[in-house]
């Protein structure tokens, strides 16, 4: 199974540009607040599950974030990503990997997945994700996990919008 999904998604961030993709996001900036808020510190370990080749890592090498892992199931999302940052990817770790056979060799303090959870729609596939990110959190760690529901936004944008209105719905 692990391979069609590669495969997947190697062909999507093959055939298209990173902007391209309905997730894409300019500036991540839900997640890098959230990350902020949590008090985690410069140097704690932080893994960005399903980066893709999102511009979150960016954002925190930007902020000196120093200790930074990212894993996605795409050679070719992360090939992209290395591409873009160029010689600050030698500051960032590279897993390519399925989370939900993930076996990590370290812990970390902050767990961060934008989209991946969302996608696993075997009972299976989530219970072995809940173990990996279980084997990875230090103790009292700090776990960001952002899904869509099912009458929820097509793209980032839409999403940021319905928040944005729901936030002041609530005053």
């Amino acid at each position: 199974m692990t391979g069609s999904i590669q495969a997947h998604w190697d062909k999507v961030y093959g055939s298209k540009a990173v902007t391209d993709v309905s997730w894409y996001e300019a500036q991540p900036a839900t997640s890098l607040e959230l990350i902020r808020a949590t008090g985690v510190r410069l140097t704690d370990p932080i893994i960005d599950v399903g980066s893709g080749a999102s511009l979150l890592v960016d954002g925190l090498l930007d902020r000196e974030y120093v200790d930074l892992t990212v894993l996605d199931i795409s050679v070719e999302a992360l090939q992209k990503l290395r591409d873009r940052l160029g010689p600050r990817a030698a500051a960032v770790a590279f897993l390519q990997q399925d989370v939900t056979l993930f076996q990590p060799a370290r812990r970390y303090a902050l767990w961060h997945d934008r989209a991946v959870f969302h996608f696993l729609t075997r009972r299976e596939d989530r219970e072995r994700y809940v173990e990996a990110l279980r084997r990875a959190l230090v103790p009292n760690g700090y776990v960001i996990i952002a899904t869509f529901g099912p009458s929820g936004p097509e793209t980032m944008q839409r999403l940021r919008d319905y928040a944005l209105r729901r936030q002041r719905a609530r005053g």
